[in-house]
């Protein structure tokens, strides 16, 4: 009795670990729990705590559910490989870039820093094919504008080539699992978060801070206001970026009355965006104002 509760209980386990089959076109069927998955990939733990790639193009059936393929043919697993070693050099780079933002200050931190914007550069040039690679040549470009471009004419050569690229590639968006390595050290850019259509505008408004042109950075970003998504903004990074730029730049222009306008909406619309909060809070205090001068009806 004792010998089949034991069976019984590993049984349990088992199928409580391997929540997912994975049936290849291979033939071949993986057993395991999925634990991460994008629209062309699955990344499968394996129960030993290595967690394999599958390519949407390679994959049969998932819990005996046909995957339709993106591609008209199917990969080889030499392909399958290469696409996971391509990954794992884009991640390299990423957690250098993690590691060197850390020691803003230091002596080689600048040097360290324009390796990593470089390397983004020259791993969309080596893999040109791979899933990542767009949004290496994107984080080369957008990167440089802060960390590389010194004067402002680099810097405006920095946002042509951001707008150019968004321009080229309008079935482009930063992939979710770059985004969420960026967001686990709150280096989140608004950038990062926009759709393309929305993006290129972004970089428009940035153009025109370059030129202290705030008049035609306001129409920029009431348009961003007005179209973007803020219902997916977890961060609250997009919404302090627009209504607290918006805000700030009608101030530039003289312009207190749109600019107080602006802040009371954007806290109405999100009254948990810390940073907004903050923004108004600073502006009551220089200004003497009613504590409720923003929140009141």
């Amino acid at each position: 009795m004792k010998k089949g509760f034991l069976v019984f209980a590993f049984c349990l386990m088992a199928s409580a670990v391997f929540a997912n089959t994975i049936k290849l076109k291979s033939g071949k069927v993986v057993e395991g729990t999925i634990v991460e998955q994008e629209g062309d990939f699955v990344r499968v733990d394996n129960g030993s705590g290595v967690k394999i790639t599958y390519y949407v193009d390679e994959i049969d059936t998932i819990d005996g559910k046909m995957i339709l393929s993106k591609k008209n043919e199917q990969p080889t697993q030499a392909t399958a490989i290469a696409d996971e070693k391509d990954k794992v050099a884009f991640e390299k780079i990423i957690d250098s870039f993690i590691a060197n933002n850390t020691l803003g200050g230091s002596k080689d931190w600048e040097n360290l820093i324009k390796k990593d914007v470089q390397g983004f550069g020259d791993f969309a040039q080596k893999f040109p094919s791979s899933h990542f690679a767009n949004d290496a040549q994107f984080l080369s470009f957008y990167l440089s504008v802060d960390f590389v471009a010194g004067s402002k004419e680099k810097r405006m050569e920095m946002l042509k080539k951001v707008k150019e690229f968004v321009l080229s590639h309008s079935d482009w968006q930063l992939s979710d699992w770059t985004r969420e390595k960026f967001r686990a050290i709150h280096y989140l850019s608004a950038a990062f978060l926009m759709p393309n259509n929305c993006l290129g505008v972004f970089i428009e408004a940035q153009e025109s801070l370059q030129n202290q042109d705030f008049l035609k950075a306001c129409e920029k970003f009431s348009f961003l206001k007005d179209n973007l998504d803020f219902s997916k903004d977890i961060d609250g990074v997009l919404v302090y970026e627009v209504y607290g730029s918006l805000s700030h730049f009608y101030r530039k222009l003289n312009k207190s009355d749109e600019a107080d306008s602006i802040l009371k909406e954007g806290l109405k619309r999100f009254p948990q965006n810390e940073r907004l909060v903050n923004v108004a809070d600073n502006i009551i205090k220089q200004n003497k104002l009613p504590k409720d001068y923003f929140t009141k009806p």
